[in-house]
């Protein structure tokens, strides 16, 4: 929720929007929009997630407005990927994310089982939980399950999964 305040995260955000731009230009030059089917169903229970906005007490409305907005962002961004045509465009953008998550993972190793001095470049915690360069546990660890969603998809559409594993019903 918070992140969004980070003052370098900021570069990110501009690079997502920059990206749900583009991809706003290209289905609005198409005159189509494309979704799938998961991506209906994710829509419709962050219609639901907002539901609190509707209550007349918003007494953590402050607090959770940067949460809600993250979670629109996301929504567009899942859209914005969508609106590629190019297969193999979407599966290098999977893969930059996955080996971004990979990065990240060998980081938080490092932060975990190498003891390092503190200085202006390295954040060290006090409880010596690794953390990446995110400084929160919970955002490292939402970061590394997408990179997980992110593995399983790229195994899940190589052809050497299939030559691996067999088909459900091959005997």
């Amino acid at each position: 929720g918070s992140g969004l305040e980070i003052p370098y995260n900021m570069f990110s955000w501009l690079s997502v929007t920059l990206l749900i731009s583009l991809s706003t230009f290209r289905a609005l030059a198409c005159g189509r929009l494309k979704f799938h089917i998961a991506t209906i169903h994710y829509g419709f229970f962050l219609v639901i997630l907002l539901a609190p906005l509707l209550y007349v007490d918003k007494l953590f409305l402050d607090v959770e407005l940067f949460r809600l907005i993250g979670m629109a962002a996301g929504f567009m961004f899942l859209v914005a990927i969508q609106q590629e045509s190019d297969y193999s465009v979407r599966r290098r953008f999977i893969i930059i994310i996955f080996l971004s998550t990979v990065i990240q993972t060998a980081l938080g190793f490092v932060q975990y089982y190498i003891s390092i001095e503190a200085s202006n470049y390295i954040y060290i915690s006090d409880v010596f939980r690794p953390f990446g360069i995110f400084q929160q546990v919970n955002v490292f660890s939402i970061y590394l399950g997408v990179g997980t969603l992110c593995a399983i998809y790229l195994w899940s559409t190589s052809s050497l999964s299939e030559r691996v594993l067999p088909r459900v019903g091959d005997r």
